[in-house]
């Protein structure tokens, strides 16, 4: 059947949009696909080889489907603030659709995260307008008997958070902002929360403040619940033998537990009493690292931080435990019984004079090592920090499958706490080795040999007198 909207302007986008929303239900359908998992694109069929595009539409980043310098770029418009006027396309029937195409996904997505307020208040609209306003009454009394009736100070407190996390997904703070640009899955909330906390940033004052201290409460169990999970998933790639995984994800598990970002120049407020000024203020003398820090004299920290005297003597101190790691990293050959594996000699120790403490933790410290080509792990080592005590600390000897002239990576770090990481790189310098003391002792037999020859000629000529 044809649809009654006229195909002009607006009443012809929303037609179109009609067109799109029954394609796309069909082909997700089709293809098993629910809606966070679903590409949301139109018409990728249609796309020639060699144009720079993907599909003729997209419902999820409408203006973003092609991009080629013969036929320019998608057009469509995300949002009615964009909307223009135009005799073009029958009054922009296939550009402006890309506006209700969005707000289609959106609502969408969105309905996976449905609370029982939103659920409630639109069972009641729809009684009212369905039914009429005695409906409505009677799904209202229904919500009211098992619990509280949604009123709209609840409702409102809902939207505040919404815009929270839609500012904090704007912050330049975030390193991998949403291109959705407001959150409505948990995941993504989290996601957002995670960065902005790690960042150091300023928290948006969008949210009312009694609000905002329950979120920075729960804040703390979702970081627990992250800290099991990041665990669990350096285990699963560690198996794997996935050394750039293992590295990553050991840096996310610092991160997190220090609760700032590892070398981005806020690790620094990991330290108790520095908070975002003093940070500042460090950062201006050009001490960005904690461990740099822990190396200063309490007189040097009380000319940098500007404090008093018992301020500058107890970070001194605080900071004479901060975990100062050191390792040495050896090639002792290869297997005699198989050339392919060498030998590596690590020793790990820590360069402060009593046991590092930090925070209250039992220290742990990791080791890993991956080969450099392709970033394999080859050695993974954990332990308790207080194993180390000795001014020699630990030797950590491990074979490695190495083929000759290859480079191998070691890192030492503390599992919780950032500004640790110690790394150096070797490289496979056995054979070369090998091969200039193999030539090394094929010339001196050769010079034996000359010598032996030339005396004996030497000897034959006095006989021969």
């Amino acid at each position: 059947n044809t649809s009654p909207l006229l195909y002009f302007g607006q009443s012809g986008a929303l037609n179109e949009h009609i067109s799109d929303v029954f394609g796309i239900i069909v082909k997700q359908v089709v293809e098993k696909e629910d809606a966070a998992s679903a590409d949301w694109l139109v018409g990728e069929g249609c796309i020639a080889p060699g144009v720079k595009g993907v599909a003729l539409r997209s419902m999820k980043a409408p203006g973003t489907a092609y991009d080629d310098p013969r036929f320019g770029k998608d057009p469509q418009p995300d949002h009615f603030k964009y909307y223009r006027a135009t005799f073009e396309d029958n009054g922009g029937v296939h550009i402006y659709s890309g506006i209700p195409n969005k707000a289609f996904y959106l609502c969408s997505t969105a309905f996976g995260e449905c609370t029982f307020l939103e659920f409630a208040t639109a069972t009641i609209t729809a009684a009212r307008s369905q039914f009429g306003a005695e409906a409505a009454k009677v799904v209202k009394n229904a919500w009211k008997a098992v619990g509280p009736e949604p009123y709209r100070a609840a409702y409102r407190r809902f939207c505040e958070e919404r815009t929270f996390f839609k500012d904090i997904n704007l912050s330049k703070d975030v390193r991998w902002p949403l291109a959705t640009g407001s959150p409505v899955m948990s995941w993504e909330k989290v996601f957002l929360l995670a960065q902005m906390q790690l960042s150091g940033g300023e928290w948006p004052s969008t949210l009312h403040k009694a609000r905002r201290k329950e979120l920075m409460a729960e804040k703390k169990d979702i970081f627990k619940v992250l800290n099991r999970i990041v665990r669990c998933t350096i285990d699963i790639v560690g198996s794997k033998k996935d050394g750039e995984g293992t590295s990553c994800g050991l840096e996310l598990l610092r991160c997190l537990e220090a609760g700032f970002w590892e070398l981005q120049g806020v690790e620094i407020r990991q330290v108790v009493s520095i908070g975002p000024k003093m940070g500042a203020k460090l950062a201006e003398a050009g001490i960005t690292t904690t461990k740099v820090l822990a190396k200063m004299e309490s007189w040097n920290m009380q000319r940098v931080m500007g404090k008093n005297v018992p301020f500058a003597t107890a970070m001194f101190h605080r900071m004479k435990v901060f975990p100062i790691l050191a390792m040495d990293v050896t090639q002792a050959g290869r297997l005699p019984e198989d050339e392919g594996v060498a030998v590596i000699k690590a020793s790990l120790r820590y360069e402060n004079k009593q046991v590092p403490t930090w925070k209250g933790l039992d220290i742990r410290v990791v080791f890993w090592a991956e080969r450099e080509s392709d970033k394999t792990l080859v050695y993974f080592w954990r332990r308790k920090i207080r194993r180390l005590e000795g001014t020699n600390g630990v030797d950590v000897v491990f074979g490695a499958g190495l083929p000759a002239a290859e480079y191998v990576r070691c890192y030492f770090s503390c599992e919780e706490v950032v500004g640790t990481i110690v790394q150096q790189t070797i490289e496979d310098n056995y054979m070369y080795v090998c091969s200039l003391l193999n030539a090394a002792a094929s010339t001196a037999c050769l010079l034996r040999a000359s010598s032996s020859n030339g005396a004996a000629d030497k000897a034959n000529t006095y006989q021969h007198i």
